[in-house]
């Protein structure tokens, strides 16, 4: 009678050890589930963010790309009518006399 009584003991132990241990992994479960879903929006925001500052720099780029452009044409301009302009050293003087 007492091998019963300890084996039925034994089975109500592992069964309380097995509970304990499911209930543990289910909440360990659930916490690291919102640990994902924390991430997983940290993640999708650093995205959001990074694509957002990607289409500010290719915005930037395109206006650096046209003001050169412009600054190319100005320069070609420039050069063309260096030999054709004179200009007085001292256009100031010239004014004060006139």
């Amino acid at each position: 009678m007492s091998v019963i009584r300890f084996l039925t003991i034994l089975m109500i132990l592992l069964l309380v050890l097995n509970l304990a241990t499911f209930v543990y992994y289910s909440i360990e479960n659930a916490r690291l589930r919102e640990a994902i879903k924390t991430e997983q929006a940290l993640y999708e925001e650093v995205i959001k963010l990074r694509e957002r500052r990607r289409s500010e720099y290719e915005s930037l780029y395109s206006k650096l790309l046209e003001a050169l452009e412009e600054n190319r044409r100005l320069n070609t301009t420039l050069r063309g009518i260096s030999g054709s302009v004179v200009v007085p050293c001292n256009y100031t003087v010239i004014l004060e006399r006139g």
